[in-house]
C-alpha cells in the first residue's frame, strides 16, 4: 500500500521526545498502547519548516497551509499518512498552536480522532471545538480553517469521492450534494461507535505489522478500510441528518429555482449566459449574486457541474468495453478532453477513465464483502 510519494520525507514518528502519547481512553478504545504511536512507517514530514510542512501535506491532499502565530524555529510539525484504496489515513503532530487552511474547497470528506489538545474547525460565522474522545466529521465542499492548540495529536481518516458512493451504500439523499458542506462532532465512546473502533484499531494494527506477503497484507488492509467506512457511516445517522439540514438551509430564490430547472431539463445541450438571465427573469448581476448567495458559485459553473454529473452517472453505468470517455464527454458537451478530465478529477477525486474502470472493480467489491 505504501507509494514512492510517502517516503519523499522518510523518517520515524519521534513525538516521544515531546512528552506525547495516546490519549488514554482513545487508545484503550481502539486497543493500542498508549507509549507507542500507530503508523511510524509512514512518516512524510518531521521537522520545524512550516513550508516544507505545507508542501508535504499537500502532496498527498489539496494544497494546504501551515502557519504558526508563535515563534517559528520552535515548532515542530511530524506528519504521516498511509494509501489505501479509498482513502488516507494519519497521524499529525504540532507542538506548537498552528493554523491549517486551505483556499479552495477540500475534496474530500473527513474525520478526525483527536488524541492530545483540542481544535478550533471555523465553518463560516460558526465554529465547533474538538476534544480527545470526539469525532470531527467534515463534509467535503468546505474550506478548511482549523486552530490547533499546542501538543496537539490526532488521527485523520479522509475518504474520496468515489468512496464515499461506495460506503454510503443505496443511500440516494446522501449522495445528493447538499447546497451547503457542514461539519459536526460525534462522541467516539458512544456505544454505536464500538465497532468503528475496534475495526479501526484493528487496521492500525495491520498497517504496523511487518509481513512477507505484502499482496496478501494488501488484500486485509483492503477489506478492513471497507468494514471501516460502512461501520462508521452505518453508526452515525446524525451525518445524514445534518446532510439534509446543510440542503436546507438557505432559501432558494426563484431566479435561481428556474435556471436549475432549465439547466436540468437542457443539460446535453448547449447553454449560454445570455439564455440564464432569460431564463431567470432578473439582470446578469442579481442572477450571480443570487447563484453566489445560494451555491457558493456562479450559474455557468452549475452548468458545468450538471454536466459533469451527468457524465459521472453515465460512465458509473456503461460498459467499459464498448463506451469511450470521448464519446460520453462529447455527448455532454465536453470537446476538450484534456480540460475535461482536469474539471472531472477536480470535481470528483478521480480522472474519467478511471470512474469507467472502476464500475466494474465496485460490483465485485460489493459482491465480495
Amino acid at each position: 500500500m505504501k507509494d514512492d510519494l510517502y517516503s519523499l520525507y522518510a523518517s520515524k514518528l519521534n513525538l516521544a521526545e515531546h512528552g506525547v502519547s495516546l490519549h488514554r481512553g482513545v487508545g484503550k478504545l481502539l486497543n493500542l498502547p498508549v507509549n507507542s504511536l500507530p503508523l511510524t512507517d509512514y512518516c512524510i514530514y518531521s521537522g520545524a519548516d512550516l513550508t516544507l510542512a505545507s508542501d508535504a501535506i499537500s502532496s498527498v491532499a489539496e494544497r494546504r497551509q501551515f502557519s504558526c502565530s508563535d515563534d517559528i524555529d520552535d515548532c515542530h510539525i511530524e506528519i504521516n499518512r498511509a494509501k489505501l484504496s479509498h482513502s488516507q489515513i494519519g497521524l499529525t503532530f504540532n507542538s506548537r498552536p498552528v493554523r491549517l487552511s486551505t483556499a479552495a474547497p477540500i475534496t474530500h470528506y473527513s474525520v478526525t480522532i483527536p488524541l492530545a489538545g483540542t481544535a478550533v474547525y471555523r465553518i463560516g460565522d460558526s465554529h465547533i471545538e474538538t476534544s480527545p474522545m470526539q469525532v470531527c466529521f467534515l463534509s467535503a465542499g468546505l474550506t478548511l480553517d482549523v486552530q490547533r492548540s499546542a501538543n496537539h495529536l490526532a488521527l485523520i481518516l479522509a475518504l474520496n469521492a468515489p468512496g464515499f458512493e461506495l460506503f454510503v451504500g443505496d443511500d440516494a439523499d446522501l449522495l445528493a450534494s447538499p447546497e451547503q458542506p457542514f461539519a459536526l462532532t460525534i462522541d467516539l465512546g458512544n456505544e454505536r461507535l464500538m465497532t468503528f473502533a475496534y475495526v479501526l484499531g484493528t487496521l492500525l494494527r495491520v498497517l504496523n505489522e511487518q509481513v512477507d506477503d505484502t499482496t496478501l497484507q494488501d488484500t486485509v488492509i483492503a477489506k478492513i478500510e471497507q468494514a471501516l467506512w460502512y461501520k462508521f457511516f452505518s453508526a452515525a445517522p446524525e451525518i445524514k441528518r445534518a446532510h439534509e439540514d446543510a440542503r436546507r438551509v438557505s432559501e432558494r430564490p426563484e431566479s435561481v429555482g428556474r435556471v436549475i430547472d432549465f439547466v436540468n431539463a437542457h443539460a446535453s445541450e448547449d447553454i449560454t449566459m445570455p439564455q440564464l438571465v432569460a431564463v431567470s427573469g432578473v439582470s446578469l448581476r442579481s442572477l450571480h449574486t443570487g447563484f453566489r448567495q445560494y451555491f457558493g458559485y456562479g450559474p455557468m459553473a452549475f452548468v458545468r457541474k450538471t454536466k459533469l454529473r451527468h457524465c459521472r452517472e453515465q460512465l458509473l453505468s456503461a460498459n467499459s468495453t464498448e463506451a469511450t470517455v470521448g464519446d460520453i464527454a462529447a455527448e455532454w458537451g465536453f470537446f476538450q478532453l484534456s480540460n475535461f478530465a482536469r474539471n472531472y478529477r477536480q470535481e470528483f477525486g478521480e480522472l474519467p477513465s478511471e470512474t469507467l474502470s472502476r464500475k466494474a472493480e465496485l460490483a465485485i467489491d460489493e459482491a465480495e464483502f
